[in-house]
């Protein structure tokens, strides 16, 4: 009797892990990496930079399909899209001299986590009232004026610099946003989305062309990545209340300070990535 091939199963597995992933990105607009990578190395055993590849292709498939969603209501600006993404990396620039300096590597570890749940604690507070400007419609206004793009570099600044240095990036641009400029939450998350998409997409294009992605993996997992995208953000879109989301990206923002508790040897070390 012939053994079953088990190959299809695990792919289909593989597509139905990653479904949740999609959808927290369409939901909240936040970048699922520092939630993705740590299942990657669990379910597929990978480690270092081939981990970071797969992981990329799940938030680049995630943001994709989300962003399909976000466009059709006008939520994304692509100018602030474009100012929000080169700020962003030019803090996680400066992030990542940060880390290498001898004040980070002495600094405790829980400090960088307990200011993330610090700061998502005060987010879900400020925010989360049942009057909100968050529920307002996602369509973006024609004219921005000069001190809005400023808040707008300094915000996308913060977020890639405090981010990456706490290892929480493309979690904090959503909240910080949405505290600092006028914008309602829909349009936030979809300017989210689109930095995430951007940035995830060109990161995997580099470890592709340095043959660093586990393909097979990279495609079942993007593919359920994708589908789950559409539905977080059909629901963030048209069926959740606002109040609601807020208190999702909060939460997340909690549970993503949490995550930099757990302690992480050198090998399993987290290459943060700028947006994701």
């Amino acid at each position: 009797m012939t053994r079953p091939n088990l190959s299809y199963l695990k792919s289909v597995i593989l597509a139905v892990v990653a479904v949740p992933y999609g959808a927290l990105t369409g939901l909240s607009g936040i970048g699922v990496g520092v939630f993705c990578l740590p299942g990657v190395r669990f379910l597929l055993g990978l480690r270092g930079v081939r981990a970071s590849a797969t992981s990329a292709a799940v938030v680049a498939a995630s943001a994709l399909a989300a962003l399909l969603s976000y466009t059709q209501i006008n939520a994304v600006n692509w100018a602030v899209v474009w100012a929000v993404l080169f700020s962003q990396i030019v803090g996680a620039l400066l992030a990542v001299n940060f880390r290498r300096t001898r004040m980070f590597k002495e600094s405790p570890g829980w400090l960088w986590a307990f200011l993330v749940i610090g700061f998502g604690a005060w987010f879900v507070f400020r925010h989360g009232s049942p009057l909100t400007s968050a529920q307002m419609p996602g369509s973006f206004d024609q004219h921005i004026s000069v001190s809005t793009w400023a808040i707008i570099i300094v915000a996308g600044f913060s977020a890639g610099l405090l981010g990456n240095i706490s290892g929480a990036a493309g979690v904090l641009l959503v909240p910080i946003l949405l505290s600092v400029t006028h914008f309602t939450l829909l349009q936030v998350q979809g300017v989210s989305i689109a930095t995430i998409c951007i940035g995830a997409g060109l990161a995997l294009f580099s470890h592709a062309r340095a043959n660093q992605v586990d393909s097979r993996s990279a495609t079942w997992m993007g593919f359920g990545a994708f589908f789950g995208g559409l539905i977080g953000a059909w629901f963030a879109t048209h069926a959740i209340h606002a109040r609601s989301l807020v208190i999702l990206d909060g939460s997340w923002v909690i549970l993503a300070g949490i995550t930099r508790l757990a302690p992480q040897s050198n090998g399993d070390a987290i290459e943060t990535p700028v947006t994701q």
